[in-house]
């Protein structure tokens, strides 16, 4: 009767820690499907953004510098952001050489924080190019799903 006993104890040992390294799996794989989305959304934010900000300078006859309203769901001014423009028209950061520079000009074009929780879903990488900046932004869970935006 003991030896009964403890085959079924070890069997619903077995069987609990089956449904655990499943649900651990499960949730590993929607993990990853979800920074791949976050990724994905935050990629389509800022190159929609850029477009928003070249649309802008082009309307205000193309100044050096250029002051961004970014409005909240009800129309209303919710930040104001300053960019350096390049001479074709693509926002810059004004200091240069800030630190973290590809991601502080990510946060600045998609208006969002530094310590938002969808930035850890993004590697930013700043390359020099023949005097300018290059920065290339990849999803953090797939190293070859990347996209570069340069301003010149």
């Amino acid at each position: 009767m003991k030896k009964l006993n403890l085959v079924g104890l070890m069997i619903s040992v077995v069987l609990i820690l089956l449904l655990v390294g499943a649900i651990i799996n499960l949730n590993n794989k929607n993990s990853q499907a979800l920074d791949a989305l976050t990724f994905e959304l935050q990629q389509q934010s800022f190159l929609q953004n850029v477009a928003l900000i070249k649309a802008k300078w082009i309307l205000e006859r193309r100044p050096r510098q250029l002051n961004y309203d970014f409005l909240d769901e009800y129309g209303a001014m919710s930040d104001q952001v300053v960019f350096a423009m390049s001479p074709s028209g693509w926002p810059e950061l004004i200091d240069k050489d800030v630190e973290n520079y590809c991601k502080v000009l990510m946060t600045k074009v998609t208006n969002t924080s530094l310590t938002d929780e969808y930035h850890q879903a993004i590697v930013s990488t700043k390359l020099a190019k023949e005097g300018d900046i290059v920065c290339q932004f990849c999803d953090a869970g797939n190293n070859e799903k990347c996209f570069i935006y340069s301003a010149d």
